[in-house]
């Protein structure tokens, strides 16, 4: 099992290159086939880890969005209908996203490790010798 927390900083970082890296491809005419929710995977996981909570909510976040789009698509909805779904279910995605790195991160150590260190950081996390 995964057990590491993200704190905001290092999120934000993620969460910005992210987005422009989306916006980047779809005003390409190249839209990422989900690429998003692989991105929202790896950083959302982690994040929610910090705020104590488990990082199967991801999951669910991702089988509610497939679930809106296959339902538009199964009830026949024109091509700008499915433009327009797919547009709302990405910003509040992105909305969800936003919140996520709005909220505090537990202040102690949770059942996913230790309170990440301030800064921004990159790769496996340090263990803390004890808190202060």
């Amino acid at each position: 099992m995964l057990k590491y927390r993200m704190n905001r900083p290092t999120y934000w970082l993620y969460f910005i290159l992210i987005m422009l890296t989306i916006t980047a491809f779809v005003l390409l005419g190249r839209p990422l086939k989900g690429g998003m929710e692989l991105m929202m995977v790896v950083i959302g996981i982690p994040r929610l880890h910090d705020v104590g909570r488990s990082g199967w909510i991801v999951g669910g976040v991702i089988v509610a969005e497939v679930a809106i789009i296959f339902g538009a698509l199964f009830a026949g909805a024109s091509t700008d209908t499915l433009r327009i779904t797919a547009g709302v279910v990405f910003l509040a995605v992105a909305a969800l996203g936003i919140w996520l790195g709005l909220i505090s991160g537990d202040p102690e150590t949770n059942r996913w490790g230790e309170r990440p260190q301030p800064g921004l950081r990159f790769g496996k996390p340090q263990t803390q010798s004890s808190s202060s």
